[in-house]
């Protein structure tokens, strides 16, 4: 019968989806229908809404995963090391709600509430104490993601001034070191200033810009 419990259900979005309250549709049987069903992208978002509302909220395990020292966030030279980092370390719930702001359409308050204190908690273990002391400085009631929006302004900020700086670190690289130690010190910098360069969308355009503005002397 679940065929049937399905076709049923599906009935009765689309009849409270046209406001049509007068009749209630019947249960369909199985026996001689088609096991076809055709739903408009409107139905289905709706069905699958509901179906997510009828599942038990995901709340969080509050078990602080493990972050190594070299993962932590230090400053403007591994902001988005960090990030990367974080991806694949912390849960994915964490990460897109510390990130973006974004949280399920199914949490309610009290479980919003759970995720904000769990994420906080992450952010506290990954980041090292001058990162720390400007957490300190913001507003008590600052969530997870304003945390975020605050180390990405102040560590990769996004302007004129912080691409000039960002490019002519890069173009100023210097030489590939011929021992290990020294090429995989000079290869990880490299990634870092690549990484700026790709997550602040710097065209080309922009970067012969930001290499010439770099060349001009200081005003005396």
């Amino acid at each position: 019968m679940s065929l049937a419990i399905d076709r049923f259900l599906i009935e009765l979005l689309r009849s409270d989806l046209r406001g049509d309250n007068a009749t209630s549709p019947q249960p369909l049987n199985p026996d001689g229908e088609s096991s076809t069903v055709i739903l408009t992208k409107k139905e289905y978002d709706e069905l699958a809404r509901k179906a997510r509302r009828l599942e038990p909220p995901h709340l969080p395990s509050y078990v602080i995963p493990e972050i190594p020292d070299h993962c932590k966030l230090k400053g403007s030279e591994n902001f988005w090391e960090w990030d990367r980092n974080m991806s694949f370390l912390v849960p994915r719930e964490v990460y897109t709600f510390t990130k973006h702001g974004t949280i399920s359409d199914t949490w309610t308050q009290d479980v919003c509430a759970k995720w904000e204190h769990y994420a906080r908690m992450i952010i506290l273990a990954s980041v090292t104490d001058q990162a720390l002391h400007m957490l300190l400085a913001m507003d008590p009631d600052a969530t997870a993601h304003d945390w975020w929006v605050a180390f990405r302004e102040r560590y990769a900020p996004n302007d004129a001034l912080a691409t000039i700086s960002l490019v002519d670190k890069f173009c100023n690289m210097p030489r590939m070191p011929s021992d290990h130690a020294g090429f995989l010190e000079w290869s990880k910098r490299v990634l870092n200033l690549t990484t700026h360069i790709r997550k602040n969308e710097i065209d080309v355009e922009q970067l012969m810009a930001a290499r010439l503005l770099a060349n001009i002397p200081p005003s005396t």
